[in-house]
């Protein structure tokens, strides 16, 4: 059988590989058929293909790289530019398709880290491209530059031939060249510059070249000449916006040369122009797309986070500043039961709404998140101002949303930090609100809440106590308290509850109350539980040894992960036989709501135990609040109710759930018994076993024998 399943994953790795480079090849012959529309290059389709199969490899590689690495892509924008793909529309083409087409017939996994990926690559390859360009632009400079010395320093007979090899290279150069004299007229253009431009020849001859400059641009090019003049450079390289005869700008890569006569007088430059307009256009596309969120268009995280340290930076004394963290309530069940195209739709609508409430002059809104939104107010007045506003949010949001054919409603939660800007740290500010979101999700969803410094510190503390529940686990820090049970017929005691407690070595002995949600949140209710159950069934069976009288029985509290271990059966077998403690001597206790909500394995994990002999109680049970025929079903021992009944009410709910319970042969445990008189009403409603603090507090293994003694 592990030959069958190695054979079939090497079946699959082989499958995969063939597909995926089915996949690059595919890519490569719709990427050369998009090239050669563009470029005319002496070289037939298929061998365009070969040439490209590579360089898509190349991608590839780059976007499934881990870790991340999109360096090798430079490689790409090189040899394009050296086997002279350099026609318009090749960048963008190429750019299209990596992003549209590549991931798909490579078959990646969408998501967006492969969106975040494939812009870097993008980047990446627009630069590398560019920057080819511009070295071959360079090179080409230096040619003529070579060529113009040479036909002015050579000889006589020589003069002709030399000033035709640089007609040539200017007549025929896809780059646009300007010979302009020394006060910057222009004597002579070749074809490309004429079209870059817009110009016909007789216009641009002895135009000045300065009216080609955008005003804008001008101080910086002079700054830039006078160092050439000055000797300080060979040549200087620059982007500047020129304008073409119809007025339009053109974003153009510029490299300005001074050629000097025999005395080393400065004579007249040569200027190669490159028309870099789309290249421009694509990198402050680029940048946007870093900033904004695709979806919605609105900024995302990563301009929200600048924007507020940049308010909080600039602000005043007195200035304060508000941020509000708004979270769509349910937008997974949304998602899940409608499609994503509807919950796509809702997010663009929501983003509408909330951008029209906000003005650029005071504030931000951007999509933080999922379904999150954050709203930055700057120059607030008062709590009052931010609340209206996030009052206002809340019914736009909730208003009927039309989108994929459906009409859809939602509720949003809101949290909300407004203060003091002057000072404040803006990673505080940003982890306050997600924090009031969280409160206002937890206390019931389409509301806000406003942060609040004492909650912040407590749930702050909470934190920090889970934090360390594994390290304590791994020290030995907790340990068992136990509580002695009482039959109220008779007052023995039959049993012990086996309560966690925690030494800390800061705050103290902390009860089970303090930390067992928190190790629930923290994955460690597991490891937790079987060190706990371990412990009190070896000392329920150390006590059957030493103890006089029947053995007691050890009631155990598991958590909710802890039941739904695939492993419990198994475990809790493991340690009745360590521990040598009888199946029938074990209480597992388990919240009621938890198996009368649950639609899993948990009712069979009761009948299995209940097989093996260990006894099972339901917890939480309120008297007068119970699904009588569903807890009757039920292959548990007993019942358990936390607190004394305080109202004659709640005394006929008891009484009805102890004749229940009777009735199928259940037992009922009662918890928190305080004084004798709670005793006396217990065992006069015919409630079966008693705890609390009447009978003894929570303590150690000695303070359970020395009870013993006593009685």
């Amino acid at each position: 059988m592990p030959d069958d399943t190695a054979a079939q994953d090497t079946s699959h790795r082989t499958g995969s590989a063939r597909s995926r480079a089915a996949g690059a090849v595919a890519f490569a012959r719709r990427w050369a058929a998009e090239l050669v529309e563009t470029s005319h290059v002496p070289m037939s389709l298929g061998q365009v293909e070969e040439f490209l199969l590579p360089l898509t490899e190349l991608i590839a590689a780059a976007l499934e790289s881990d870790p991340f690495d999109a360096e090798p892509v430079v490689e790409v924008g090189d040899d394009l530019v050296a086997m002279h793909f350099t026609g318009e529309g090749v960048l963008r083409s190429t750019l299209a398709l990596v992003t549209g087409e590549l991931p798909e017939l490579l078959c990646l996994p969408g998501g967006p880290d492969l969106v975040a990926r494939a812009g870097a690559v993008c980047g990446v390859l627009a630069d590398a491209y560019a920057h080819a360009l511009r070295q071959r632009t360079l090179d080409e400079q230096e040619t003529i530059k070579r060529a113009v010395l040479k036909a002015r320093d050579a000889m006589e007979q020589r003069l002709r031939a030399s000033e035709e090899r640089f007609r040539t290279v200017f007549t025929t150069s896809a780059v646009g060249i300007g010979i302009v004299s020394t006060d910057w007229y222009i004597l002579d253009a070749n074809e490309s510059l004429l079209d870059i431009l817009g110009y016909e020849r007789d216009e641009l001859s002895r135009t000045f070249a300065g009216e080609l400059v955008h005003p804008d641009d001008i101080s910086g090019l002079a700054d830039l000449y006078g160092e050439l003049v000055r000797g300080q450079r060979r040549h200087f390289t620059t982007e500047k916006r020129l304008l073409r005869s119809n007025g339009d700008q053109v974003w153009a890569h510029m490299v300005v040369s001074l050629v000097r006569d025999e005395r080393g007088e400065p004579d007249y430059h040569v200027v190669m122009v490159e028309d870099v307009s789309e290249l421009h256009l694509l990198q402050e596309w680029l940048r946007h797309q870093a900033v904004h969120d695709r979806l919605t268009g609105l900024p995302n995280r990563a301009q929200f986070v600048s924007r507020v340290e940049s308010a909080a930076g600039r602000a005043g004394p007195t200035t304060r500043i508000a941020l509000c963290h708004l979270g769509i309530d349910g937008f997974k069940v949304l998602n899940n039961g409608l499609g994503h195209d509807v919950g796509d739709g809702v997010l663009r609508e929501t983003a509408l709404r909330l951008r029209s409430l906000v003005p650029e002059s005071r504030g931000l809104v951007a999509r933080t998140g999922g379904d999150e939104f954050g709203i930055l107010l700057e120059r607030t007045s008062d709590t009052a101002e931010v609340v209206d506003l996030v009052e206002r949010a809340l019914r736009a949001v909730a208003e009927p949303i039309r989108t994929g054919g459906h009409e859809v409603s939602v509720s949003a939660s809101a949290g909300v930090v407004e203060r003091r800007a002057a000072g404040a740290d803006p990673a505080e500010l940003l982890r306050d609100a997600a924090l009031t979101l969280h409160w206002a999700k937890t206390d019931g969803r389409a509301q806000w809440t406003l942060f609040d410094a004492e909650r912040s510190r407590r749930d702050r503390d909470r934190l920090e106590l889970a934090a360390t529940i594994p390290t304590a686990l791994r020290n030995g820090e907790f340990f068992v308290a136990y509580q002695p049970q009482v039959r109220l017929a008779d007052g023995v005691v039959v049993g012990v509850d086996a309560l966690a407690r925690w030494d800390h070595p800061v705050l103290g002995e902390l009860g089970a109350e303090r930390f067992l949600d928190l190790a629930e949140q923290t994955g460690s209710a597991v490891p937790l539980g079987w060190r706990l159950l371990g412990e009190a069934c070896a000392q329920a069976t150390e006590w059957r040894r030493t103890l006089p009288g029947p053995a007691l029985a050890v009631n155990v509290r598991l958590g909710l992960r802890h039941w739904r271990d695939p492993e419990l059966i198994g475990g809790i077998r493991s340690v009745l036989a360590d521990s040598g403690l009888d199946a029938e001597r074990l209480r597992l206790e388990v919240p009621a709501a938890a198996v009368l909500a649950e639609d899993g394995d948990l009712p069979e994990t009761l009948e299995v135990l209940g097989a093996i002999g260990v006894r099972v109680v339901l917890t939480g049970l309120r008297p007068g609040h119970v699904d009588r025929p569903a807890l009757e079903l039920l292959p548990v021992h007993g019942w358990k109710v936390s607190r004394v009944p305080a109202e004659t009410a709640e005394e006929r709910g008891l009484a009805e759930l102890v004749a229940l319970a009777h009735k199928a042969d259940r037992v009922v445990v009662a918890d928190g018994v305080a004084t004798e008189e709670h005793a006396t009403r217990l065992r006069d409603l015919g409630v079966d076993v008693a705890q609390g603090p009447h009978y003894g507090e929570p303590g150690h293994a000695a303070d359970i024998e020395e009870l013993l003694a006593d009685r």
